[in-house]
């Protein structure tokens, strides 16, 4: 939830002029316990945050399950650990603008072109990346499960 309240923040203050919003809502999947409702919960996410931020209503919450599956992959072979957190969250960064990218030029909702994609990716992904190891360390608590 803190996630959302952060992007409304960085939505209406901070970043109102540009194309796309942070990711810290999408990047907050990387932290919810995977259970048997994990995927609900995803989906769940991803519909409130259509509602929130976009008129296309269902497709973050696909877009989320979508990422969901691959957060279940990544974990079920991998450590939970601060740098496998941020390999995640920046594959999960570039895929999701990558579907975007896909879906709006598929469907003519948003043209865009080329360099508006890697625009987005290379102006967007330092401050997640801080919002990634920040909630690593909370969660974590402790620095030495750093690696």
């Amino acid at each position: 939830m803190i996630s959302i309240i952060l992007d409304l923040i960085d939505y209406n203050f901070i970043n109102k002029e540009s194309l796309f919003l942070s990711l810290f809502t999408l990047l907050s999947i990387i932290f919810i316990k995977i259970d048997n409702r994990y995927l609900i919960k995803v989906f769940l996410l991803g519909i409130f945050y259509d509602l929130i931020f976009t008129n296309y209503y269902l497709l973050h919450g696909f877009i989320f399950i979508l990422i969901g599956f691959l957060v279940i992959f990544f974990y079920k072979y991998n450590k939970y650990t601060v740098i496998n957190n941020l390999f995640l969250g920046i594959v999960i960064m570039i895929l999701y603008q990558l579907l975007l990218f896909i879906i709006f030029n598929l469907t003519r909702i948003n043209m865009l072109n080329f360099d508006q994609f890697l625009y987005i990716i290379k102006h967007f992904i330092i401050i997640n990346i801080i919002y990634i190891i920040l909630l690593s360390i909370i969660k974590n608590k402790k620095l030495n499960s750093f690696i």
